[in-house]
């Protein structure tokens, strides 16, 4: 059995900033949990929402791309988009550093890398989509909220 904590907030946060009301907390702890605290049966902390978050978000974009009849080089600029950098950046923006579950948490927070910020974005993206019943056009509508997709 995995021992799962939330930050203070974390629910009402992730209603605000990307309008989505999680059904199941668990996988709301999963995704933001870095600290390996609901370390998964895998050895894993939110790494495995990272990868199907990573997958939905470049699905959902090449499908908001194709119709648009554009040449292959602006979905390959749109995918671009969501490289660690830019969603760190996003991550960093909307305060997602503010409800992570990090490793020693203390009353002094340390500064987040780079991956670690996208990760958790991927993570969160991916528990949406599950969480949602597999709705893909949530993640568009959440991805051009945030500026993911042009």
């Amino acid at each position: 059995m995995t021992m799962q904590r939330l930050q203070p907030g974390a629910h009402a946060f992730v209603l605000d900033k990307l309008s989505y009301d999680f059904k199941s907390l668990g996988l709301l702890a999963e995704a933001l949990d870095t600290s390996g605290i609901s370390m998964m049966p895998s050895g894993e902390t939110n790494h495995r929402l990272a990868l199907v978050g990573d997958k939905v978000a470049a699905l959902a974009v090449s499908l908001l791309w194709y119709p648009t009849g554009r040449p292959r080089v602006h979905a390959a600029d749109a995918l671009a988009a969501q490289s660690n950098p830019n969603l760190a950046r996003v991550a960093n923006a909307i305060g997602l550093a503010n409800v992570l579950v990090l490793q020693g948490m203390g009353p002094v927070r340390a500064a987040q890398s780079t991956r670690m910020m996208a990760t958790a974005l991927e993570a969160l993206l991916g528990a949406i989509y599950l969480d949602s019943g597999n709705n893909l056009v949530l993640i568009q509508s959440i991805l051009t909220d945030l500026g993911l997709w042009p």
